[in-house]
């Protein structure tokens, strides 16, 4: 049996394992992967991942609170629909 993809391996050999198998060898390829542990890269990767937007629209509600705009955006809403 030659298995040349993660799909393959996991048709061929993973799906037939009991759970708690699938659990264990799914860890197992976490342990093993280098770099940072999942929620200390993933905290980091979601916060920089917002840093190059800052100050990207200044100025796009017209010096308009954001509030004030989603609440007018509302009512104006409403009142088509009546």
């Amino acid at each position: 049996m030659s298995v040349k993809t993660a799909d393959e391996a996991y048709e061929q050999i993973v799906k037939s394992l009991p759970p708690a198998e699938r659990r264990r060898l799914a860890q197992r390829i976490v342990d093993d992967l280098p770099g940072p542990e999942p929620s200390e890269g993933a905290a980091c990767e979601e916060r920089n991942h917002w840093m190059p937007m800052a100050g990207i629209a200044p100025g796009l509600l017209g010096g308009e609170d954001a509030q004030e705009w989603v609440s007018r955006t509302r009512r104006e809403a409403d009142d088509l629909e009546l």
